[in-house]
């Protein structure tokens, strides 16, 4: 089993295509590197280190603008506390009530009691405006159910707004200015106008972002059944007061006396100029590229995938996100906790943090606040592309360098084998013996000085045998067999002494020299043929016989392939034969594809055929068998047991190099 695969590496040797030493080296070096590129691709994909980054500065994105939101929520509720200013609203109305100076019948259309309301009023919406972190404050009176109030009405009130609430107030309120006051309350409060200023709330009507309806008839069509603080509600889109173009939001409450009538609504108001300063888009992004949003949404959750967002404020410098179409974002979630938005073509990530400015019962807890952080996707994820164009540019380079490096290492290493290379075809060439250099490699160098001494020692030893040669008493040939070249080397006598013409023409071929020496050793060709009861034998050539066309291939016609092959008996008859001839050496070969079979068991042809070959082998014979199976590997041992020693185990192609050598082994 071992020399069949030895034989098999040396058969796989044998045909693999001849390559430089440049190819070799730079083959290897090439290999070496596609795994380490592969090795460093791998580790860079396992850990991921792209999807890492991008994971990060999403992360770093939640976080701020989670901090930013529990920031606002502070500043909304902080805004809408208005349980004690409700409280003493009520009790100063019920007081002026029980005096006669009003009449709810006429509280709305009367001037002089809505004024002394008012003005009795006035104090504490200041000091709420103070104490608060709000840009307006507004009272609106009415007793009426608005579903029956003519679009335009002018209703009482009063809207007292502060540019700067985070400045420090002025004694006699000269940074706060009146957008809704009545000509009395403006004298009696010493406070200036504003350019927008009118003397009464014009009743706008079912209007969107109105600061009286909503909240008034909600309450007015439940009874009031509920607490003022339960009503209050923020608008959900921003608004601006007729001839005035600074919009806010605000957040009003009904006025409820306790036996339930209702008889206007106090609010404050933020100023979307204001919320701005107070949602600082550059700490999304030092380049200005992340924008803030207070949005609404009366969603429950996700439909289709798509929440629809309704902007309420807005802050940043992204004109794509700052101008999105009716104030609508059609939010769309990926399914792993992110959320994106597609503006323009453009895809932004956004955060959505709650707002929670809404007790769970109350009549509007359905409308949801969340602060919104959004940035588009390849501004938030610029670090990790950056870093992913740097991983394949460096890989490329790398790829670059390392093949013009194996080329230049490859070149150099192959130079000096390439030297000693030409110097032995030159030499060749002029047919002198090779001056090889040095080339410093140890290994190169000592395989070039013991071809060196090898050759010393083939020229001293041919010279040695050409002296003897003349020196002999007697006459004598020899012959070298060239098997690189495939040409034989023959002295000038050698035909000669063995009877034959000599033969013309250089170089002569192995083929030429196997024809010329036919007929010096006498050879017989027997196949045979047969089974258990009987053996056929058929005489292809006999030892004096001459060789007259192709002597195999005409026996076809006269034995074919049988039942069976009596090894043994074959073996016997063909030592007999052999044991008539005279000559000193006498080879015996067996050429065989498999077991004998004309048995009646496998033990009885092994045994038959071990008795056959050792009473050959006692007779002086070289017994030679040469087999040749696809199932070699399979009877190696029953073949040892038939044969025990000098078996050829081969195919058609490396048989008669095997036999070649084994026969020079065995006649030596």
């Amino acid at each position: 089993m071992f020399d069949a695969w030895k034989q098999r590496q040396r058969q796989r040797l044998e045909n693999r295509p001849e390559r430089t030493v440049f190819y070799n080296i730079f083959a290897t070096m090439m290999l070496v590197l596609a795994v380490e590129l592969l090795m460093a691709v791998a580790s860079i994909l396992a850990i991921n280190v792209t999807g890492q980054l991008d994971e990060n500065a999403k992360d770093l994105l939640t976080m701020r603008v989670r901090n930013r939101a529990s920031y606002v929520q502070e500043i909304l509720r902080n805004a809408e506390d208005l349980e004690q200013l409700s409280e003493q609203i009520t009790a100063t109305t019920q007081q002026l009530l029980k005096s006669g100076d009003i009449s709810l019948d006429t509280l709305d259309n009367s001037s002089e009691q809505s004024d002394a309301l008012l003005v009795a009023l006035a104090p504490q919406l200041l000091d709420t405006l103070r104490t608060k972190q709000v840009t307006g404050i507004f009272l609106i009176l009415n007793t009426h159910d608005l579903d029956t109030c003519e679009v335009g009405k002018k209703m009482p009130g009063i809207y007292l707004r502060d540019m700067d609430p985070d400045a420090r107030p002025s004694e006699r309120n000269s940074d706060l200015l009146l957008e809704r006051a009545s000509a009395t309350v403006v004298k009696e409060l010493a406070i200036g106008t504003d350019k927008g200023w009118q003397p009464a709330f014009p009743y706008q009507g079912d209007t969107k972002g109105g600061i009286l309806r909503t909240v008034f008839q909600t309450a007015y069509k439940s009874d009031a059944g509920l607490s003022a603080e339960s009503y209050g509600r923020w608008t959900t889109n921003s608004y601006c007061l007729a001839g005035d173009d600074r919009h806010a939001i605000a957040y009003s409450m009904p006025l409820i006396l306790p036996d339930g009538t209702v008889y206007g609504v106090v609010g404050v108001e933020l100023l979307t100029d204001y919320l701005q300063t107070k949602l600082p888009f550059t700490e999304l992004d030092e380049d200005k590229a992340g924008t803030y949003f207070i949005v609404t949404t009366t969603d429950d959750a996700l439909t289709d995938g798509v929440l629809s967002l309704r902007k309420t404020v807005t802050s940043g410098e992204d004109l794509v996100t700052a101008d999105a179409p009716l104030g609508v974002l059609n939010c769309r979630s990926n399914g792993n906790g992110g959320n994106w938005v597609e503006l323009n073509d453009k895809r932004y990530y956004m955060v959505l943090e709650p707002l929670q400015v809404y007790n769970r019962n109350a009549p509007f807890a359905a409308e949801k606040w969340f602060l919104a952080g959004t940035m588009e996707q390849s501004v938030l994820l610029a670090f990790s592309s950056r870093v992913r164009e740097v991983l394949l540019t460096t890989i490329a380079i790398t790829l670059v360098l390392s093949v013009l490096g194996s080329l230049l290492v490859s070149a150099r290493l192959a130079r000096p084998i390439n030297r000693l290379y030409r110097e032995v075809i030159d030499a060749q060439e002029k047919k002198t013996f090779p001056r090889l250099s040095r080339t410093a490699i140890r290994e190169v160098d000592r395989f070039a000085e013991t071809i060196t001494e090898l050759n010393k020692e083939l020229v001293t030893n041919s010279t040695k045998f050409l002296r003897i040669m003349d020196m002999a008493s007697v006459e004598i040939g020899g012959y070298e067999l060239r098997t690189d070249t495939g040409s034989v080397f023959v002295t000038d006598n050698f035909f000669s002494l063995l009877g034959k013409p000599e033969m013309q023409g250089e170089p002569l071929s192995v083929r030429r020299f196997e024809e010329a020496l036919k007929g010096i050793a006498y050879t017989k060709i027997v196949a045979f043929d047969g089974g258990t009861n009987a053996v056929e034998h058929c005489v292809i050539k006999d030892f004096d016989q001459k060789e007259i066309g192709s002597r195999c291939i005409d026996a076809m016609e006269q034995i074919a392939a049988g039942n069976g092959n009596k090894d043994g008996y074959s073996i016997r008859a063909a030592a007999l034969d052999l044991a008539k001839r005279t000559e000193r050496r006498k080879i015996l070969m067996v050429l065989s594809d498999g077991l004998p079979s004309g048995y009646f068991s496998e033990a009885e042809a092994i045994d038959d055929v071990r008795t056959a070959v050792q009473a050959a082998r006692r007779r002086g014979l070289l017994v030679i068998p040469i087999i040749y199976t696809a199932r070699t590997d399979e009877n190696v041992d029953a073949y040892r047991r038939m044969y025990e020693k000098s078996m050829i185990f081969a195919d058609s192609v490396g048989m008669l190099g095997e036999f070649e050598r084994l026969l020079m082994k065995l006649v030596r």
